[in-house]
């Protein structure tokens, strides 16, 4: 029995270490805001939004004259706001107001990050669009990087945004760990899934997903993959010599362009294209 016990209480520390662990690899939030929307020559309104369990979302709403549509980012795990703020300019350049903001945990932004709270910081943020600014659901495009890519894809599935970009996003945090640690029984016991591959199907707006093929921390399977799933128009970009964090740079003129493209109705689906492991240039 005192055996029994002692197992029972060494797998429970063990589950609590992992944990922490898990948690620790995943979350990597950055100490400050190294920038702002004023420093990038960008109009802006400082937002405090309340999420459903009670914690405050930290974000940055960027207007554009007469928006042909908004932007909606979620960053990735070891960025903060003021890291999305380059790719909010060229957007907000182009026409288009953005919304950014921190997870919780992550800048200002209280409380402590997981999946779930994840999900509803970004809930947050799109009731703040739809309820408080009255915004058609159908202007909306959400843009998830990375870890990002996980509450874009739980919110997508759900709500009916009218563009959805899921940047170097990945099929799961499990995945990723397989892809890392291989086979490692700890694989089993990760408690993040962000499980985007069983949810893409469920979108039905346009996507577009973009990857590196020298993407070191998300391989490229992962793109691939998430592209097959996809059953909405979709369209790949692919780009042979982007890592995790420059895909954005090489392809931003294309993002524009397939933005335009989207607004006009003539989004160019490639779902029926023959995927080209290569890439482009």
């Amino acid at each position: 029995m005192r055996t029994t016990l002692l197992l029972l209480l060494m797998a429970m520390i063990a589950f609590s270490l992992f944990g922490l662990l898990e948690d620790a690899m995943l979350y990597h939030p950055p100490a400050d805001l190294h920038t702002n929307p004023e420093g990038l020559g960008m109009p802006s309104e400082e937002l405090h939004l309340p999420t459903t369990d009670g914690e405050t979302i930290f974000a940055w709403f960027m207007p554009a004259e007469q928006a042909k549509a908004t932007v909606l980012m979620a960053h990735g795990n070891a960025e903060n706001v003021s890291d999305t703020l380059p790719a909010a300019w060229w957007f907000w350049r182009h026409g288009y107001s953005v919304l950014t903001f921190d997870f919780r945990g992550y800048g200002k932004s209280t409380g402590k990050p997981s999946e779930q709270g994840l999900y509803r910081d970004i809930e947050a943020c799109w009731r703040h669009l739809v309820v408080e600014r009255g915004l058609d659901p159908a202007s909306i495009v959400l843009f998830g990087f990375s870890l990002g890519s996980g509450p874009v894809v739980e919110l997508a599935a759900r709500e009916k945004p009218g563009l959805v970009v899921l940047q170097a996003a990945f099929l799961s945090t499990r995945e990723v760990g397989r892809d890392f640690f291989g086979w490692f029984a700890v694989y089993r016991l990760v408690g993040n899934k962000y499980d985007n591959a069983s949810k893409v199907s469920s979108i039905q707006a346009p996507v577009i997903v973009a990857h590196g093929i020298c993407d070191g921390v998300v391989e490229s399977r992962h793109g691939l993959e998430l592209f097959r799933l996809v059953r909405s128009p979709k369209h790949l970009l692919l780009h042979k010599k982007a890592d995790h964090g420059t895909i954005f740079d090489l392809e931003r003129e294309v993002y524009i362009e397939l933005f335009e493209a989207w607004l006009a109705g003539t989004f160019p689906d490639s779902s029926s294209e023959a995927i080209q492991p290569g890439g482009r240039q």
